[in-house]
């Protein structure tokens, strides 16, 4: 049986931000990164509070919540999402879009001031005109 650890190290801005020009602080106060992550889990840093999370390709990779691409860039990594707490006010447009022809990139909701992707897989291929499942 497969055992996914998923550890959250919810560190900084936890009590307000420290004071900025802090070595591993951004300018805003919020620390850019964790202290440590386990194996197989990758750190989301600044703005966000820096968290731990699990690596994914799906979302059937993930004991817990959907398998994202966090930040603006489709480039990232995937990790398992569930829930970020923001460090700092942020803001994007991330364009609804198809990363392979199998797998479509669905914007995470604006609601939550996440930025990122959900890697949906499409069962019947991904139109790249559109960037939605066929």
């Amino acid at each position: 049986m497969r055992t996914l650890l998923i550890a959250l190290f919810l560190v900084g801005c936890s009590n307000g931000p420290p004071q900025s020009g802090g070595v591993g602080y951004d300018d805003m106060g919020c620390k850019l990164t964790c202290d440590k992550c386990p194996v197989q889990t990758l750190c989301v840093g600044a703005p966000y509070v820096p968290a731990c999370l699990v690596q994914c390709q799906t979302t059937a990779d993930c004991d817990t919540g959907i398998c994202a691409i966090i930040g603006s860039s489709t480039a990232a990594p995937r990790v398992c999402f569930g829930s970020l707490m923001l460090c700092e006010p942020t803001t994007c447009s991330n364009p609804q879009q198809c990363a392979d022809p199998n797998t479509q990139l669905k914007p995470l909701p604006t609601a939550g001031g996440i930025c990122g992707w959900a890697v949906v897989h499409c069962d019947n291929g991904c139109d790249s005109a559109t960037g939605s499942c066929k």
